[in-house]
């Protein structure tokens, strides 16, 4: 039956059964493909992927892949074996790729890297004469270039004998016998590869003499009528190491010549010069990879027999002196010649066959891809491609073929760059994918080179949590601790390589009555990509308060919440002060007073106050009550919720007296670094009880870092100081607080000093401020003088060299300027490893969450058993925040904020008014009623009749006397009362008959003092007990691994011992040593100075003679060191000195800044 089919049925007919559908996933098989590796071109790479294993199966096939450095896919010998080879022929990096499946189908794949190098071997040339006479010495010159491995061993040989010479590549020596001679140079490099070279050289007789001892000269017949040698003796370069050539003959002051000496006939001499026309051969175009190492040879010369000297030139400096050079060119335009002496007395200069001098180094471009980003739509990244030449002509960027950038520069080199530095997008990119990143460089010369990058984007930010952290809370108030009602907003982001400034959290207000407590802050954790976003909230009263929270990415929401935090109801604030002293002079009727009136609840609820046994009301105040001569008494405060604060003790920790007054106990005028000391005392007070039982205890601190508090202590107010007779004088007491200051410190700032109540530090104290003291002061300098000066300069020091091994070393000197001259890499040591193998028995365990789970798998498995059960603990670990003055309890976040450390200081005052009367003698118009007599004419008018005569109108006029009463304006002296209102803010009216106006304020009583908070990650771990059900099997296998077996110190050698499939080549460990060079300058402090442009810093001494205070006519000698930036004058010097403040010691004169 098949095992597959077996299990699909059972879990097809046990799917109605609880617990069944927990078996815990299959986990997939790890394999590993082994170690990069580095190998020769040509050699036989052998593959292992036998340390593969699958923690909960066994691995049931093997996939090999291999891709080529030209993008070609091949298979290894047997491509499904755990083991098998395959030989690279290829110079490059071949990416092979180990895939392995286990028995339940998953699968995984491990890659390996192996680089390929050219195996080229050592190549070496000799140069030097080939011809020489017996007893005469003769040198020549090994030429070596190594191949693909560095040269170790140079040797010479002579006719087939090894010869030792002091140099390995120049070999010198003399030859007693004529004849042919072989000269041997071989060179062997670090794998044991050899390569030599051979030169044929001929020892003749020396030329015979003539017979008087004398070398003949031009013009001079053979003796006896020999025939002269082939060759003229001509005598050598008088000044080979001048570095000038001789003078031809036949110049001015040469011996006269003649055609039987070798003349062309025409009484010219034919020199060697003349006859041979030597050019140099070597590459004059340079390209490709730096280093750009170069050979180059003369051609065309006289026999080697004949010159004396040759002295090569590059960049008209002069080189070598041997037939052939090697040189390693840097990026640029260069030059190079030869010129030759000769045994005639003439010379020679080597050039390109066509007569020129020049050489070109122009290395191929390097393209280098930097840093890349990704984040959920776009891949953005930084390239520099560079060309020591300066010949860029095309840089382009493509992503997966599609062309990012593409920048073309002109042909002309002028405008060609040699850095390129700059950035690339591609958007729209897909999560979870892989792109493939080629930056490619093309110089004018057609060099290109090309850099690639392959990644895989990730799947963009991941919302870990949105929620509040510290619920529920108070509501908020004022006058209560921020922890208590702050509840602090966290949304948790991991960004997965996301760019932390796209992402933005906004949160909106669902319900009325919020407060925000501020604006969102941030914090972001490179080190686990984890970016934090938190906000801090209150509400007024209690309830639940709901917020909704949208993160977003580039104006996308990707991620939208709701969360909420509940106020709960507070309780009553009880504060109490002690508005009074405490005492009166009425010993009959002690008592002290206390003032709640200050007590307030969170929640707006209106408050009752209810005082307890030994405490009763004031009349018409019933927040301040009077307590009687007992050790204790009570106040209740209750809400209209029913809620409750109440405190039943003594009231002594309300209470600290008053400062009265500041004493100076020194003596001043001072000088500003002289010592001031002052005693700040309080009022006098008592009370009823005996100061064992009934009793106080206060401290002082203060604001400034610049006063020392000396001594804090409550003194005995003597009898004999208490005016009057009061009936209490044996009881009074005071405190005294004695500090100390710099005078000079008291003339900045504000130096407050606080006395407080030792049980209620925060709430209960009092403070005064220490002010200014009198100070002496200079009036005038006189006869200034500089007296010495110095001066901080900077001078270059040529050109330094250092040698290093660290990489790190190697690109921090690189970055700051150092210069790379040479690198060397040797092989420092290699390690043989041997196949092993061994049989062992291994336990494989399963955990279930269930014990019928655990039953039920092993018995439908033969090889499984079922073991029972264990318990396990497991830990969990959530991180809290908060706020601390010590940065040092947790682990700081990086947030921090300004806090005020004393927010109750503050004194409750009243405004009271009064009214005062004042009589005011003044003139004032007054109003009289006076009786008058008047005439008045009236007309009486009448009608008289007659008889026959009619009637008629008769008017008459009458004057008469008339009585009036008229009211007149009198001006008069008046004596009247005048009222006026004043009013004042205070804690107590300053009379009885001064009226409470009923407005209130509340005043600070000592300046805000702040204090560094900072936000801390705390870790709470909360740890659990849980059990599990476990069943297990034994499995035997016999594994082969690879084990150390020896180290040896070339390849040569491991690769003699390496020769059979038990043993194999393992970690090669190189060492390259950079040689960096740079111009350096050197900084130093001297008495004088070439450039003042040079001048860094200015030193001088000044002296000269204070006329001092207070007393007039008083002088002091001084001297004062001055620094200045730059080069300063002596007048500049002086200007600086007479600015600077200068004090005088009372005891001892000395004057100083």
């Amino acid at each position: 039956m098949d095992w597959k089919i077996v299990v699909a049925a059972l879990l097809v007919t046990t799917s109605a059964t609880p617990g069944l559908l927990h078996a815990p996933p299959n986990a997939p098989p790890n394999v590993d493909a082994g170690l990069d590796q580095h190998v020769r071109a040509g050699a036989t790479v052998l593959l292992d992927g036998h340390e593969s294993s699958d923690p909960d199966g066994q691995i049931e096939t093997y996939a090999w892949q291999i891709e080529t450095p030209d993008g070609e896919r091949i298979e290894p010998d047997c491509p499904d074996c755990a083991r098998t080879r395959f030989e690279a022929t290829t110079v490059g990096t071949y990416n092979v790729s180990l895939t392995v499946t286990d028995d339940d189908g998953a699968a995984s794949t491990d890659h390996l890297y192996v680089t390929v190098t050219a195996d080229d071997g050592p190549s070496v040339s000799v140069t030097g004469s080939d011809q020489t006479t017996s007893g005469s010495s003769v040198t020549f010159d090994a030429n070596a270039t190594p191949g693909s491995e560095p040269i170790t061993d140079v040797s010479w040989a002579v006719d087939g004998k090894a010869v030792q010479p002091v140099d390995d590549t120049t070999f010198t020596r003399s030859f007693a016998d004529t004849g042919s001679r072989q000269i041997t140079v071989t060179v062997t490099d670090d794998i044991g590869r050899t390569n030599s070279a051979t030169h044929q050289l001929e020892v003749t007789d020396p030329s015979p003499d003539p017979g008087n001892g004398t070398t003949p000269g031009p013009g001079t017949p053979p003796p006896n009528g020999t025939t002269p040698p082939s060759d003229p003796v001509i005598t050598p370069d008088p000044n080979p190491e001048n570095g000038t050539d001789p003078p031809n003959q036949g110049e001015p002051g040469a011996p006269p010549q003649s055609p039987g000496d070798g003349s062309d006939g025409n009484g010219t001499n034919a020199t060697l010069a003349t006859k041979y026309d030597p050019a140099i051969s070597g590459p004059r175009l340079v390209t490709g990879d730096e280093p750009l190492d170069a050979a180059y040879e003369v051609t065309g010369a006289p026999p080697a027999s004949k010159i004396t000297r040759i002295q090569w030139r590059v960049n008209g400096d002069p080189a070598t002196s041997a037939f052939a050079i090697q040189t390693t060119w840097t990026p640029g335009d260069h030059t190079i010649e030869a010129t030759l002496f000769y045994d005639d007395g003439s010379s020679d200069v080597a050039r390109f066959p066509d007569g020129t001098t020049d050489v070109v180094a122009d290395p191929a471009p390097e393209p280098s891809l930097s840093s890349i980003t990704t984040d959920a739509t776009r891949l953005t990244g930084d390239f520099i491609a560079t060309d020591g030449y300066g010949n860029l002509e095309d840089v382009t960027v493509t992503i997966d073929g599609a062309q990012v950038f593409d920048g073309d520069y002109p042909p002309q080199r002028a405008l060609q760059p040699t850095r390129v530095e700059d950035n690339y997008r591609y958007d729209d990119i897909t999560p979870e994918t892989e792109y493939t990143i080629k930056l490619t460089t093309t110089d004018a010369r057609n060099q290109t080179r090309t850099a690639t990058r392959t990644i895989t984007t990730d799947d963009g930010p991941e919302i870990l949590s949105i929620g509040f952290r510290n619920d529920p809370v108070d509501s908020y108030h004022p006058r209560i601790d921020s922890d208590r009602y702050t509840a602090t907003h966290v949304v948790k982001i991991d960004l997965n390589g996301y760019d932390q400034h796209k992402v933005s959290v906004e949160n909106l207000e669902l319900v009325d009555g919020f407060r925000r407590l501020d604006e969102k802050s941030r914090s972001y954790n490179k080190d686990t990509d984890i970016l934090m976003v938190t906000s801090d909230w209150s509400g007024h009263t209690p309830g639940s308060y709901y917020i909704s929270t949208a993160v977003k990415t580039g104006g996308e929401t990707i991620s939208e919440k709701e969360s909420d935090f509940r106020v709960t109801p507070s309780p009553p604030e009880l504060r109490i002060t002690s508005p009074t002293e405490g005492t009166k002079r009425v010993v009959q009727n002690w008592a002290m007073v206390v003032d709640a009136s200050q007590s307030f609840d969170p929640d707006g609820h209106n408050l009752r106050i209810d005082w307890l046994e030994g405490a009763s009301s004031l009349q018409q105040r019933k927040w301040v009550a009077t307590l009687e001569p007992t050790d204790e008494a009570g106040v209740r405060l209750k809400d209209e919720s029913g809620a409750y604060t109440e405190e039943q003790d003594s009231f002594l920790p309300y209470y600290v007296p008053r400062i009265s007054g500041i004493q100076e106990e020194t003596v001043g005028p001072y000088n500003g670094s002289e010592d001031v000391v002052m005693t700040v005392q309080t009022k006098s007070y008592a009370f009823t009880k005996n100061t064992n039982r009934y009793n106080i205890t206060l401290d002082a601190r203060t604001n400034s870092t610049a006063v020392d508090i000396l001594s804090v202590e409550k003194r005995k107010v003597p009898i004999e100081d208490v005016e009057g007779n009061n009936a209490i004088k044996d009881r009074l007491h005071k405190w005294a607080v004695k500090v100390r200051v710099q005078a000079g410190a008291l003339e900045d700032g504000e130096h407050w000093l606080t006395l407080y109540n030792e049980e209620n530090p925060e709430r209960i104290y009092v403070s005064e401020e220490l002010g200014d003291v009198d100070l002496r002061s200079s009036k005038e300098k006189r006869g200034l003088n500089v007296t010495s000066t110095a001066y901080e300069v900077v001078n270059e020091s040529g050109r330094v060299t250092r040698k290093v091994t660290e990489q790190d070393t190697y690109e921090r000197l690189t970055e700051d300027g150092w210069v790379r001259e040479a690198t060397t890499d040797v092989v420092e040591s290699v390690e043989v490893e041997t196949k092993e193998a061994e049989e062992y028995t291994e336990t494989r365990r399963r955990n279930f969450e269930s014990k019928s789970g655990a039953r039920r798998f092993a018995g439908l498995r033969d090889e499984w058993s079922y073991e029972g059960s264990e318990s396990y603990e497991e830990t969990e670990e959530k991180i809290k925040q908060r706020w601390t003055r010590d940065p040092a309890a947790g682990r700081p976040t990086g947030s921090t904020r300004r806090v005020v450390t004393n927010p109750n200081a503050y004194v409750k005052q009243r405004q009271y008014e009064y009214t005062t009367t004042e009589e005011v003698t003044t003139w004032k118009d007054v109003s009289k009623t006076i009786t008058i007599n008047t005439t008045e004419e009236e007309t009486i008018t009448s009608v008289e009749c007659r008889q026959f005569a009619g009637c008629h109108v008769e008017t008459e006029t009458v004057t008469k006397v008339v009585t009036k009463q008229v009211t007149r304006n009198i001006r008069k002296q008046v004596t009247e009362t005048e009222q006026t209102t004043h009013s004042y803010w205070a804690k107590r009216a300053r009379s009885p008959s001064h009226d409470f106006t009923g407005e209130t304020r509340h005043h600070r009583t000592e300046p805000r003092e702040y204090a560094t908070e900072y936000l801390v990650n705390t870790p709470v771990t909360n740890t659990k007990t849980r059990q599990r059900y476990v069943v297990s099997r034994q499995i035997t296998e016999t594994r082969e691994k690879w084990t150390f077996m020896t180290e040896v110190a070339s390849l040569e050698k491991a690769r003699s011992l390496a020769v059979g499939e038990d043993t194999r080549i393992g970690t090669i460990e190189r060492d390259t040593e950079w040689t960096l060079s740079k111009n350096e300058t050197v900084t130093e402090v001297v008495r004088t100075y070439d450039d003042k442009e040079n001048v860094n810093t200015t030193f001088a001494t000044v002296e000269g003679t204070l006329v001092y205070g207070p007393n007039s006519g008083e002088m002091r000698p001084f001297s004062i060191n001055i620094e200045l930036s730059g080069y300063a004058s002596k007048d500049e010097i002086i200007d600086v000195a007479m600015n600077r403040t200068i004090t005088c010691e009372r005891e001892t004169g000395t004057c100083h800044e």
